[in-house]
């Protein structure tokens, strides 16, 4: 991230943003979590990185973004599950990163009758 900060030259908003970019990354999105806290049922709440995101004329700030969460910029793409940017990129990081992630929930039932039963030790999906 620094090498890209010094490609683009001194300037106090892009190392602000990269600075929210960096926090709102590393305390949220990047790792999963269970907002709900139930008794009974597990909600894990994660996001996945975009493969790629589509930007024509990518600006600073969304190439310092797309380096946060390692994803790459095109110019356009094929892939399902790419994202176009908006054409306005924004320096605080909890509302620009959400263009690149994709936001996935899995609910995992815990109780059986009315029975609490352990969640299971390797967490929801396909393993």
């Amino acid at each position: 991230m620094r090498e890209l900060l010094d490609e683009l030259g001194p300037d106090e908003r892009l190392t602000a943003a990269a600075r929210s970019y960096a926090y709102w990354w590393h305390e949220e999105f990047s790792q999963e979590h269970d907002p709900s806290d139930l008794i009974g049922e597990s909600n894990h709440f994660r996001y996945k990185v975009a493969p790629e995101v589509v930007a024509p004329a990518p600006s600073r700030l969304q190439m310092i973004a797309a380096a946060t969460v390692s994803t790459r910029i095109v110019s356009e793409s094929d892939h399902p599950l790419a994202k176009k940017l908006p054409e306005k990129a924004l320096a605080n990081g909890r509302l620009e990163l959400l263009h690149y992630l994709h936001e996935q929930s899995i609910s995992e039932t815990t109780h059986r009758h009315g029975r609490v039963c352990s969640p299971l030790p390797h967490g929801p999906g396909p393993h």
